[in-house]
C-alpha cells in the first residue's frame, strides 16, 4: 500500500506519543494518548508535524468505530490494542 508523507509522519508522531507516555510510566489508552497528541500538536512549531498531529488525533478517534479483524495485521486493530480505560489504579498493563 502506498502511504502519503502526511500519513508517514502521523504514524512517526503517534509513535512518539507512545513513546513518551511508556517512559513517563503513564496508562496506555485512547484517552491519555489522545491528550499527549493534543499537547505535542499545541507545542508543535513545525505545520507540517502540527498537522500530522492532528491527523493521529483523528486516526485514533476514528478507531473507536472499528470492530473485526484488522486487514493489515491478521486480527488485532487499534481499538482492540488500546483499551478504552486503562487499569485500575496506578497498576500497568505491562
Amino acid at each position: 500500500m502506498n502511504r502519503s508523507k502526511e500519513e508517514k509522519l502521523a504514524d512517526v508522531m503517534l509513535g512518539e506519543a507512545v513513546l513518551k507516555l511508556l517512559h513517563d510510566g503513564g496508562a496506555l489508552n485512547r484517552t491519555s494518548l489522545t491528550e499527549k497528541l493534543t499537547d505535542m500538536a499545541a507545542r508543535e512549531v513545525e505545520p507540517a508535524r502540527q498537522q500530522a498531529c492532528l491527523h493521529a488525533i483523528n486516526d485514533v478517534s476514528r478507531s473507536r468505530d472499528r470492530t473485526g479483524p484488522g486487514a493489515a495485521n491478521g486480527g488485532a486493530t487499534m481499538s482492540q490494542f488500546l483499551a478504552a480505560d486503562g487499569p485500575a489504579g496506578d497498576r500497568k498493563k505491562h
